[in-house]
């Protein structure tokens, strides 16, 4: 798969993949999904509101062989929060406004980070963006281009700043909240003019794991409050969930039994095992048939803080239960239920 935005064209690789803002998976029969943030590298963005991508897309065993096409795709997506943090399976990304508020009497410090940046940024070359992360009581400075170099994917558009990561990075940490584990990034990103410096909180924080199971019920926890990123008091909070991308309203979930449970640290989304939106796979494991059952689960979290006003997550979320034994059962002549079929 390729895009190419203004002539040139761009294969999408994992490592291309991960930078820029793509994620290709397939399932388990081998239907190829191809998703892209509206940030992602090569779309077109008109006024942060309008985003459009083209793809090109090969199918067939080799490229001699392969039939190709071209697909545009386009969106519009607004207003945005002044913090946005989106968790896809292979990157994690955050994006915050950078206009410059007014000063206000009872401003307030956000973290202990704006100081710690103050050396960096003051005895910084001038006219180029660059980001220090923090870690563990260290800190390490890059410009731009050699943050891009370690596989960080770093842009503006007119109103953002935009920091992206593969997880597992040389400089994210594995935090435990409440027993979820969290990929941590700590990061400052600044611009530094003769006249002013600009420093933005670039930290960004997407939960590892968090899945259990029952018999019949998935259950996927994460914090109610993300502890790594949220330095000041929560005011409300709101929380989605959905599937393969899509948000369900409270009238869906209750049709199918989908339910998200809150106290005053977790987040639980449960899930029936079987649920009409995700599907069945049979397999033979050791001599023993069985089945496995798989869903791609959607969360959106939002919350207001007094540092940066309104706050967004989006977490996606793929699950494969454990392999769950089943007598075979083979019936001659009669229609076979579709979780019983034999998959190659």
């Amino acid at each position: 798969m390729k895009t190419y935005p203004a002539g040139k064209i761009y294969l999408v690789t994992p490592r291309f993949a991960s930078q820029c803002g793509y994620t290709i998976t397939v399932d388990l029969w081998n239907n190829v999904e191809f998703r892209a943030s509206v940030l992602s590298c090569c779309v077109h963005i008109v006024n942060d509101e309008q985003f459009n991508l083209t793809v090109q897309i090969h199918v067939g065993t080799n490229r001699i062989m392969a039939s190709t096409y071209v697909q545009t795709l386009s969106c519009m997506y607004s207003p945005w929060a002044a913090r946005e943090i989106f968790c896809e399976e292979n990157y994690m990304q955050v994006s915050v406004q950078r206009k410059i508020p007014p000063i206000e009497d009872d401003y307030a410090q956000d973290s202990q980070d704006w100081s710690l940046i103050l050396p960096e940024a003051s005895s910084a070359e001038s006219g180029i963006w660059q980001v220090v992360f923090h870690i563990s009581g260290d800190k390490r400075t890059m410009t731009v281009k050699e943050a891009h170099q370690m596989n960080y994917g770093i842009n503006s558009t007119m109103s953002r700043i935009l920091l992206r990561a593969p997880y597992h990075t040389n400089e994210a940490q594995t935090v435990l909240v409440h027993g979820v584990p969290l990929s941590v990034i700590r990061s400052s990103t600044f611009y530094k003019q003769h006249w002013m410096i600009l420093v933005v909180d670039t930290a960004v924080a997407c939960p590892l794991d968090g899945t259990s199971f029952t018999d019949d019920l998935i259950i996927w926890t994460v914090p109610r409050i993300f502890t790594p990123l949220v330095t000041s008091a929560v005011h409300q909070d709101n929380t989605s969930m959905g599937v393969n991308g899509i948000k369900l309203n409270s009238t869906t979930m209750g049709e199918r039994n989908y339910t998200i449970d809150k106290n005053d640290t977790a987040l639980a989304i449960r899930v029936p095992i079987g649920a009409q939106d995700g599907y069945y796979k049979s397999l033979v494991v050791d001599g023993q048939y069985g089945i496995k059952y798989s869903i791609n689960l959607f969360l959106e979290h939002l919350w207001e803080d007094e540092a940066w006003g309104l706050n967004k997550i989006n977490v996606i979320h793929p699950v494969t239960t454990p392999f769950i034994p089943q007598p075979l059962v083979l019936i001659d002549g009669m229609y076979m239920p579709t979780f019983l079929r034999w998959q190659n």
